[in-house]
């Protein structure tokens, strides 16, 4: 096996891209790992960490690092010439064409004169340099979506201090997904337009609302992210209030959404006090083992405690008359025979006493989608069912993630956020390049403890166009036969719509043709893995 890298100067890309690109390159036959990125020495470092050879290169290079065949890796260093090649102006006619603008300065001097926000910058670059261009982009007047992670909790804090003093709105850092005006940044799907307004501190939380108001017959007004810190105390929940008011007189929007992991105390009653003078209802899905549920003692406020039930109520609340023709409700696409709406587990699926080796009692979860694997978690708990995790909830265990073993028999298993930082050093997320997600799979069909085995496919913008061939590949169906045949029940959830880039429909019926059960939510899946002990 080789090993090679290449760098080429000055050439920047953005994360964007890169993560396309890198996703591609793992696809190729002879490849068995790729990386594609900015020389920062943190990307440098993770490349170190990763097995790849460390090139001496500076911040303003890029270094492409790929593994496996040596003809392989030649092919692969030349493709990616060609995916990164500049787009340059066309010929012919278009020969007088004036190229692109570059900067943020040269986009506002082409736009006339207008009450903020002129529009939108997405920006997507590396953490040190992320947010001098947000700051540019609000002294210009565009709302931002910020992309980028690795910026500091001081400057998220200024850069919202900043939108909020002029009527901007900041989305970020990290935020992964949003859909405004109909139009999805990020990961993201395609969801019909709709009277159902969303701000999300999760990406993968505001996907599982926002498809399955689609899958329901409705559809969403806007979807705003804020970041994953902004309920932090530090940050106040700035991106959420300012989402909130935007949503507040936005005349189609009639219900709220708000989605986050638990928030601080203080924020979350600012921001509940908010929601409740909006004046529209405001359905409260901020993810905690001991959350009340139901109708809030403040005004217009409604509790739930998963993302299917947000979608679910905030369907229920949308005024008839809010709806207008071209938006009718589609028939629900919620009910085959293993995704039934009454969320039981099917008949010919029993547990442990038909039979069972006694020796299959653990779970295991394999989550690209880290909202996914923390309310799995939740749910799991409320049932009396403690797991380990490399991303525990209060009262779960920590995992190292390095393998499926449970360090006590007190434990139900391990769930895995595959996303998280340890999975993603020097490799594409999992949304992108699935591989990762397929191998832990494979290793906990063929655990012998395994009595369930639980993960996610999230579709949609940014995800792998085809995120089950491999798993399906013909060698890895045989181990899940052989699995399903000594007793394992293993159970998936798909979160996007049929509309999307990858149908929903067709990985579903892919699934289940393999022998694989499929919930209609995240949620559901998780009561389904509850059920089969």
């Amino acid at each position: 096996m080789s090993s090679l890298c290449r760098v080429l100067p000055g050439r920047y890309v953005d994360s964007v891209a890169l993560l396309a690109a890198t996703a591609r390159l793992r696809a190729l036959d002879g490849i068995t790992a790729a990386s594609a990125v900015m020389a920062t020495p943190a990307n440098l470092e993770q490349l170190h960490e990763g097995g790849f050879a460390t090139p001496d290169a500076s911040p303003n290079d890029l270094v492409v690092s790929v593994g496996g065949e040596e003809a392989a890796c030649r092919r692969a260093l030349q493709l990616v010439e060609e995916l990164l090649r500049p787009q340059r102006p066309g010929t012919g006619a278009d020969t007088n064409r004036r190229p692109p603008p570059r900067t943020l300065h040269e986009v506002a001097r082409t736009l006339p004169d207008q009450p903020r926000p002129r529009g939108l910058a997405m920006i997507s670059v590396p953490g040190p340099f992320a947010a001098g261009e947000a700051a540019k982009a609000l002294v210009l007047g565009f709302d931002v979506f910020l992309f980028s992670d690795n910026v500091s909790l001081a400057d998220e804090v200024a850069l919202k201090d900043r939108a909020e003093a002029v009527g901007l709105l900041v989305m970020g850092p990290d935020c992964g997904t949003a859909i405004l005006d109909g139009i999805p940044l990020g990961f993201a799907n395609e969801v019909r337009r709709g009277n159902v307004g969303v701000v999300s501190a999760s990406g993968t939380g505001a996907q599982e609302v926002a498809s399955r108001i689609d899958a329901l017959g409705s559809g969403v007004s806007q979807v705003y992210g804020t970041g994953g810190r902004d309920l932090s105390e530090e940050v106040g929940g700035r991106a959420m209030v300012g989402a909130l008011r935007r949503l507040r007189d936005d005349e189609a929007t009639e219900v709220i959404v708000l989605i986050s992991k638990p928030p601080n105390a203080f924020v979350e009653q600012r921001v509940l006090d908010e929601a409740s003078r909006i004046g529209k209802p405001v359905v409260v899905a901020f993810l905690r083992l001991d959350l009340p549920t139901g109708r809030d003692p403040l005004p217009h406020v409604t509790r739930v405690a998963t993302l299917a039930a947000a979608a679910d109520v905030a369907v229920s609340l949308v005024p008839p008359s809010a709806v207008s023709p071209q938006l009718a409700p589609a028939p629900p696409t919620l009910t085959t025979d293993t995704t039934r709406r009454d969320h039981r587990l099917p008949t010919a699926v029993t547990g442990p006493s038909s039979g069972r080796d006694q020796r299959r009692r653990y779970a295991r979860g394999a989550f690209c989608g880290g909202t996914f694997c923390y309310e799995t978690q939740l749910i799991l708990q409320r049932a009396g069912l403690r797991v380990a995790s490399n991303a525990p909830v209060t009262g779960n265990a920590h995992h190292d993630g390095n393998d499926w073993r449970a360090d006590s028999d007190e434990l139900a298993g391990v769930l895995l956020d595959l996303g998280a930082d340890e999975f993603t050093r020097g490799r594409p997320h999992p949304m992108i390049a699935p591989d990762l997600r397929d191998e832990m799979l494979v290793a906990a069909w063929n655990d012998p403890t395994s009595a369930v085995v639980v993960f996610d496919v999230v579709l949609g913008h940014g995800a792998h166009l085809d995120p089950i061939v491999g798993l399906l590949s013909p060698p890895r169906r045989v181990v899940l036969r052989q699995s399903i045949d000594a007793g394992v029940v293993t159970i998936a959830h798909v979160c996007g719509t049929d509309r999307d880039p990858q149908p929903r429909a067709a990985i579903v019926a892919a699934l289940q043709d393999a022998g694989v059960l499929v919930a209609d939510s995240n949620a559901h899946a998780a009561t389904w893995v509850v059920e089969s002990f």
